[in-house]
């Protein structure tokens, strides 16, 4: 069986019935590549925040694979092309980002080492994992600590925004997701899908509830 890696962690753990994620050649060249671009960054990082890379990693690995069979599931139902062949490309073209963020965070580590993406990336992780339980205030509080670390990541303030109006406070939404606008104005259908909603629920009463539902994890 050819088993990827990064890092260490394997893409998938091995087991009996275990398939391989991809026998795509641009799958395999990619991953490779990711895989030594992540050394490259791990050298650049304190003994406790490489340990946290390691962590993040893991979990994008998960969400890479997850993307994989969800896509091969919508293909099988929705799509006339060979499903296998769409999970391919879903999961070559989110290592590919994966690489070319990585390489942005080298950058990021040479020019201003304080400036650390990987710590920021584990604050977020732990705010997805706050918000699946509910912790709506303990999200907040983690996507703040991300921003203090990379404050020119747009897609923290989009997730902050999008917890402030589970935390009941749309204003703070609003401001975030502004901001989030400003830093990643590629992602302005999402962002101002978050302030409709914000706009919506800032009533100028105190007695805004918070928005119910479920949160986008």
């Amino acid at each position: 069986m050819v088993r990827r890696y990064v890092q260490g962690a394997p893409i998938k753990e091995s087991g009996p019935t275990e398939d391989v994620v991809s026998y795509d050649a641009r799958f395999l060249d990619a991953d490779r590549q990711l895989n030594e671009t992540y050394s490259m960054l791990r050298t650049r990082l304190f003994t406790n925040t490489a340990r946290s890379a390691k962590g993040t990693t893991a979990r994008w690995i998960n969400r890479r694979n997850e993307a994989a069979q969800v896509a091969n599931g919508e293909a099988q139902e929705t799509s006339l092309e060979n499903p296998t062949a769409v999970a391919d490309r879903e999961i070559l073209k989110m290592t590919q980002a994966r690489t070319k963020q990585f390489k942005q965070w080298l950058e990021t580590l040479k020019s201003n080492p304080k400036n650390n993406p990987v710590e920021a990336e584990s604050y977020s992780d732990r705010a997805d994992a706050d918000a699946k339980e509910k912790r709506y205030a303990a999200a907040v509080q983690d996507l703040q600590k991300a921003i203090e670390v990379d404050p020119k990541n747009g897609e923290y303030y989009t997730e902050l925004g999008w917890y402030q109006l589970f935390n009941g406070k749309p204003r703070e939404s609003i401001a975030a997701s502004l901001k989030a606008l400003e830093l990643s104005p590629n992602d302005s259908v999402l962002i101002k899908g978050n302030l409709a909603h914000a706009y919506l629920f800032d009533t100028n009463s105190t007695g805004q509830r918070p928005l119910s539902g479920k949160p986008r994890c």
